[in-house]
């Protein structure tokens, strides 16, 4: 997309697409009881960084990152393709 300011973080695991936590600008918000942190800045062309904390067997699932351009009329996300974790 031509332009964004937020990052929204997603894990998919048992066909459930959960909410992380997201980058506004340069402001992250982790979600309730999930145990990551997320780094970085959600401006086009900069990078942001979802850190997963304490991994275990539950752990292993897609993660997704998208990028959205928030503001006041609404907004949509394009999703990158996902990255696959396994724990053992």
């Amino acid at each position: 997309i031509p332009n964004y300011n937020q990052i929204l973080w997603y894990k998919k695991s048992n066909q459930e697409l959960q909410l992380l936590g997201y980058m506004y600008f340069n402001n992250p918000n982790i979600e309730n009881g999930i145990n990551a942190t997320i780094e970085g800045d959600a401006n086009k062309d900069k990078t942001c960084t979802l850190i997963l904390e304490s991994l275990d067997l539950h752990s292993s699932a897609v993660y997704f990152c998208a990028a959205s351009f928030q503001c006041d009329t609404g907004s949509e996300a394009y999703f990158g393709p996902g990255t696959k974790l396994t724990v053992l």
